[in-house]
């Protein structure tokens, strides 16, 4: 693993409550080579999030082999968040992850994933995610996610419903490009609020070579602040369902010229599915207003 260079993009909103302890994760890793770790810091924080990290670099930026920078942009979604640090970054390292701020690696991960891309000649690697409650103490429970190696079959069952959380996804700069090359097409404000990981995971499964890493590696913290999991409510489900269909629309202008006959009709099947469940519960929630 000599010379071979890790670049992390960590998401920053409001992220002050618990950045410390992913950023802390990322500098323990037993990863030899360097991990340069971008911050990618939302401007339209409320909180002291900007000021925390400067102090943290100043605190922890001594590791000649870990590299702390936080790129500033303007307020936007977490897609678009993503999609900077990728435009800026694709093409200056070996391999690229994401961690979003509120969660973990296990020390040994980056090391895992970067021999199980190599051993493997993939370019994109997704795992499974332990779901914990405050701290590693309160395990609540450990995610399953998909394990076939049939690519063929993979691509009907993505189409069904994503399968690759972000923050395990792990690309080789080859892979990073190619997928950075599909999504920078998605330019309409209409894509702000796709699920990025799902539109990411669906263009590996039909683009390029992919591998699950097996193993308790990435932990998610549920709490209430997140968009996605977290406390339950009507207005959530609305909007995840809401970013379902945007991401389900998107794929026919990433993968249009990739789907069969069968693929399409199956896309179909499941993007009318899901905008009938949406307006479903949208005439559910003004009638029990």
């Amino acid at each position: 693993m000599a010379n071979e260079k890790v670049c992390v993009f960590v998401r920053a909103y409001n992220a002050s409550k618990y950045i410390n302890e992913c950023l802390d994760s990322l500098i323990n890793q037993d990863f030899p080579s360097e991990i340069y770790i971008k911050i990618l810091y939302d401007k339209g924080s409320s909180d002291n999030t900007l000021d925390y990290l400067e102090k943290y670099i100043k605190c922890h930026n001594t590791q000649s082999n870990r590299h702390i920078e936080i790129i500033q942009h303007e307020h936007c979604s977490p897609f678009r968040s993503l999609l900077v640090g990728l435009s800026m970054f694709c093409d200056k390292y070996d391999y690229f992850s994401i961690l979003d701020y509120d969660n973990l690696y296990e020390n040994q991960y980056i090391s895992k994933a970067v021999e199980t891309l190599k051993s493997s000649k993939s370019d994109f690697l997704y795992s499974d995610l332990v779901f914990f409650m405050n701290d590693l103490n309160n395990i609540k429970e450990k995610s399953a996610s998909l394990n076939i190696k049939s690519k063929r079959l993979l691509k009907y069952l993505i189409l069904k419903g994503n399968f690759t959380d972000g923050n395990t996804i792990f690309m080789t700069k080859k892979g990073c490009n190619m997928i950075k090359s599909k999504l920078v097409d998605l330019s309409l404000p209409t894509y702000d609020w796709i699920f990025e990981d799902y539109a990411m995971g669906a263009l590996a499964v039909y683009l390029l070579n992919f591998i699950k890493l097996n193993g308790n590696f990435v932990f998610y913290r549920i709490h209430e602040s997140n968009i996605t999991f977290g406390k339950n409510n009507l207005k959530k489900t609305i909007l995840n369902m809401n970013r379902t269909i945007l991401t389900y629309s998107s794929f026919g202008t990433l993968l249009k010229d990739k789907m069969n006959l069968t693929q399409k009709l199956i896309y179909l099947f499941f993007f009318t599915l899901y905008v009938f469940i949406s307006n479903f519960i949208f005439i559910f929630k003004k009638r029990t207003k």
